[in-house]
């Protein structure tokens, strides 16, 4: 059997319908050590605080998705050719 590298795998794996791709890291993030994911999701559980507090005192203010992504269509076009 051969060793494949980190960067084969995942040359390989981006090469698959993207439903594929997904099913494969659903499996690859259940694979990590609970340790691991707790970890991840402690941080996330902190930057998602930290953003939380920044709109409720007013740090900063929230855009419109749509209207934001509809000034910079006009301005730069849609990028397709």
């Amino acid at each position: 059997m051969s060793t494949l590298t980190q960067e084969a795998v995942l040359h390989a794996a981006l090469e698959l319908p993207e439903e594929s791709r997904l099913a494969i890291a659903e499996e690859l993030w259940l694979s990590v050590e609970d340790a691991g994911r707790d970890k991840i999701d402690a941080d996330w559980d902190a930057e998602i605080r930290r953003r939380l507090e920044e709109l409720d005192s007013g740090v900063v203010i929230p855009l419109d998705a749509e209207e934001e992504l509809t000034k910079l269509l006009k301005k730069h076009g849609t990028g397709r050719q």
